[in-house]
């Protein structure tokens, strides 16, 4: 999707896992740098077989991938202000629940109370919305559980005292936070998100937005109701989700000037 002398962006498919973790996959990512640009995976990268590989995407999400393509590179795009992951995400909705979960959304509002969240969810017409009060932030920090630890859960990283706006910006060093906003409401119970981070967890996107009652469409790990507490069988967790990693935003290490690489197709949507 783009290459310089210093990075190179690639798009992985869903059902391919980003890097061979524990030497179960051989069908990686990875292994089609090492084929194509043998440069990425000299690189000595923060994990074993990471090479030049700066984040991962889970097997079953499609999206941009970055890499660093020499050692000095990878420390630049390391120690820069965090590079920007931009999702798009399909999301179903349960518009006859009854309950909602502890909503961790700022700006703290009373139409972003969890009861409040979801009657707005239901109100909401069928259609592409801009809306204030639909772009907002989920912070917390995460907590593995479950079988192996496959999964992870929500733990609530923010105090009362911080619960507004007015204090954003210590909001956001208590945890990981998704920027979201709704974009549109494609039936009943279908709705599209974009999401951005600046640093992120294992399944973020997807663990955040369950927990707003909004999984992501055929997302087998984090439906709601929870279900099945064992883990569902490897090629499930290999099979298309709703969710794509559309943009990278970074500072180029040499050049020094701010790029972006997305994916077009997914900044409108269009039914």
């Amino acid at each position: 999707m783009y290459s310089d002398e210093d990075v190179i962006v690639a798009f992985k498919p869903s059902g391919l896992h980003t890097v061979n973790v524990g030497g179960r996959h051989q069908n990686t990512l990875a292994n089609w740098f090492s084929h194509h640009h043998a440069d990425v995976m000299n690189v000595q990268g923060r994990s074993k077989g990471d090479g030049g590989i700066l984040h991962r995407l889970d097997g079953a999400t499609a999206g941009l991938v970055l890499a660093a393509r020499s050692q000095l590179a990878l420390a630049q795009l390391s120690s820069d202000p965090p590079f920007l992951k931009h999702y798009f995400a399909l999301s179903t909705f349960d518009p006859e629940a009854e309950t909602a979960p502890e909503v961790p959304i700022w700006p703290i509002s009373v139409d972003s109370t969890p009861m409040h969240w979801q009657q707005r969810l239901r109100d909401l017409k069928v259609g592409s919305w801009s809306e204030s009060g639909y772009e907002f932030d989920i912070v917390s920090q995460f907590s593995p559980f479950g079988p192996r630890g496959g999964r992870v859960k929500v733990v609530e990283a923010v105090q009362g005292q911080l619960r507004s706006p007015s204090h954003s910006e210590e909001l956001m060093k208590l945890g990981y936070h998704s920027h979201c906003k709704l974009v549109s409401k494609l039936d009943h119970q279908t709705l599209a998100f974009k999401v951005s981070l600046r640093r992120g967890f294992r399944h973020q996107v997807r663990v955040h937005l369950s927990y707003i009652g909004c999984p992501v469409l055929g997302d087998p790990l984090y439906p709601i109701p929870a279900g099945n507490p064992s883990l569902p069988p490897p090629d499930a967790l290999l099979q298309d989700i709703g969710l794509y990693a559309t943009g990278i935003e970074f500072t180029q290490p040499t050049t020094r000037k701010r790029v972006l690489v997305s994916m077009p197709q997914f900044d409108t949507i269009a039914l």
